[in-house]
């Protein structure tokens, strides 16, 4: 391995041009940027170059340049060479395409995501032209730039001349901001940048107003299409500065270039959001790359803190109330499925039994909930193994699944067998009716209710007198409440909601009547927040879609099929 010298670029610049991943990686002028920062190391061989880089005390390489068929040979060149130096295997901003190829040739590796590390891309003639309603909030500082400066500024494309009164300004915005150390680090880079500027074919850019350097821009080329920004400098003084000289920027580029790579969040949310708020209109995916294997196994004790917190911080309509309840009176873990890292929880799967009248027979079925993966592993195929690993196991069994994402289950052969309404409350259709609603913890008349309701309906769970004194009448509790209607001293309706701070979400609706739904709404319409109702039968007055509510394998879909389960 030798150290990469700034100095001579030009053979490590023609291979990644020959090996182009279309990624700042991929850029000599990062490298040259950022070399005093991070340790560049380089080794090449007849069929393959090593990349490796040393930062904060560990070691890691980045992916070989090379042709496909020569991979395996470069991976055993890596792997030789950690062993020998004793410092661990790791592969860091891996692309989904070399990641993929991994897993196909089935090496026994374990593959993590870092979000922080993928490339923002965006449509340079959406920010040249900024036209279209994803750009208003851009457009709206781009004129008040120009009404307030328009008569003030001038862009001119970046060129030695300037570099002087460049770097004067490139100090002044540095003593005007915290981080120095940061900072000085990325001018420093400027200037390795610029010291090179015809040789790395730059582009980039200036603004004045009133004479003066108010900002900065600099990129340069990945490929025939796409750049990169690699600095982006203006004075917040000026409402829409940054707008305006990305916009005077772009403008002065060849036709032949349409996106630009706008580089990476670096894990913090406030650059997260300006970088979507920006609109991109794809992100290039990283992937980390360790030794290991991941392993399938039954839920244990030593594992239940970690499904609990999986299981809390993965559900946005989950709390510690509801958590609480359902790992108190419903898990179990002969029927939790996890896999595993080192211990640690990768993804989990939770299974629950239940009957179902499917054609006037009762079928045993069991429900597929509490997927989830921890966000250091999602898309790297951990579920996919989970779940096939469950359907393996359950190949004649129907099961049941719900999902925030239902085209994630299609391919594993579950198809939408439930559907329900989904509707926001117009409270003023409901306002001046009679309100008839108490609350209720009468077991005995709710399951009378929900079993004179699903008469005439197919695939519907079969309940008990338990479910609703074990389950579903201390459940809301949780979170919200159970509403009942009553019409001449008897039960003909009830409603089951939870609450959260913006919502109120009637999860349940089970009526005799039309017009017993129309008094329910009624009692919940007092709230002031947004009221979103699931429902099947009854006509909600409101914004309505139909949507899917369960789907279901090895089960047949009828068009009156039914089922109300929130968890």
């Amino acid at each position: 391995m030798i150290k990469f010298n700034p100095q001579d670029y030009k053979q490590l610049a023609a291979l990644f041009k020959q090996y182009n991943n279309h990624d700042f990686n991929s850029n000599i002028c990062s490298w040259i940027m950022w070399d005093h920062v991070y340790e560049l190391y380089m080794e090449m061989h007849e069929n393959y170059t090593l990349l490796l880089i040393h930062m904060h005390d560990t070691w890691e390489w980045l992916t070989p340049l090379c042709d496909e068929q020569y991979r395996h040979e470069a991976m055993d060149a890596m792997q030789r060479y950690s062993n020998e130096h004793h410092f661990p295997f790791v592969l860091c901003e891996v692309l989904d395409d070399f990641k993929r190829w991994c897993q196909q040739a089935h090496y026994p590796f374990v593959y993590q995501r870092e979000r922080e590390r993928d490339d923002y891309v965006y449509d340079i003639a959406q920010h040249r032209d900024l036209t279209g309603k994803k750009m208003q909030k851009r457009r709206n500082h781009y004129n008040a730039f120009i009404k307030e400066n328009g008569s003030d500024y001038s862009f001119e494309p970046l060129a030695p001349s300037q570099f002087d009164e460049l770097y004067v300004f490139l100090d002044t915005w540095k003593n005007n901001h915290s981080h120095i150390q940061d900072i000085e680090n990325e001018l420093i880079g400027i200037r390795r940048m610029l010291a090179n500027f015809d040789q790395l074919s730059l582009l980039g850019g200036i603004l004045r107003i009133h004479g003066q350097i108010e900002g900065f821009i600099l990129a340069s080329p990945i490929d025939d299409e796409l750049i990169q920004i690699h600095v982006e400098k203006v004075n917040h003084e000026y409402r829409g500065l940054s707008v305006a000289i990305l916009k005077c920027f772009l403008e002065s580029l060849p036709a032949a270039y349409t996106k630009m790579d706008r580089e990476d969040d670096l894990g913090l949310p406030e650059l997260r959001k300006a970088k979507l708020d920006m609109h991109p209109i794809y992100r290039i995916k990283r992937f980390r790359i360790l030794p290991g294997q991941a392993e399938i196994v039954p839920a244990n004790d030593n594992l239940l803190p970690q499904i609990k917190n999986l299981w809390l911080n993965s559900f946005p309509d989950e709390n510690p109330l509801t958590t609480a309840f359902y790992f108190d009176k419903l898990y179990d873990p002969k029927q939790t499925q996890c896999l595993l890292h080192d211990d640690q929880l990768v993804c989990m799967l939770h299974l629950r039994d239940m009957e179902l009248m499917m054609d006037g027979k009762v079928t045993a079925a069991k429900l597929i909930l509490g997927i989830a993966t921890d966000p250091e592993y999602q898309e790297c195929g951990y579920m996919r193994q989970l779940l096939t690993h469950v359907l393996d196991k359950n190949t004649q069994t129907p099961l049941l699944i719900q999902a925030y994402d239902w085209e994630l289950y299609k391919p594993f052969g579950f198809e939408t067998s439930y559907k329900r309404r989904k509707t926001i409350l117009r409270k003023a259709a409901y306002e001046g009716l009679e309100k008839h609603c108490d609350c209720c913890e009468d077991a005995a008349a709710l399951l009378n209710l929900y079993n004179e309701y699903v008469q005439d309906k197919n695939g519907y769970r079969i309940r008990d007198l338990s479910y609703y004194q074990d389950y579903l009448i201390p459940y809301a509790k949780c979170s919200g409440r159970i509403l009942i209607h009553r019409s001449q001293d008897e039960i003909d309706g009830y409603l089951v909601y939870d609450e959260n701070e913006d919502q109120l979400i009637v999860n349940e609706l089970i009526c005799r009547s039309q017009k017993t739904a129309n008094a329910m709404m009624c009692c919940i319409c007092d709230s002031d927040k947004e009221i979103i109702v699931y429902h099947v039968d009854d006509e909600i007055v409101g914004d309505t879609i139909e949507e899917p509510s369960m789907m279901s394998l090895h089960l047949p879909i009828h068009e009156n099929n039914f089922i109300s389960e929130s968890l």
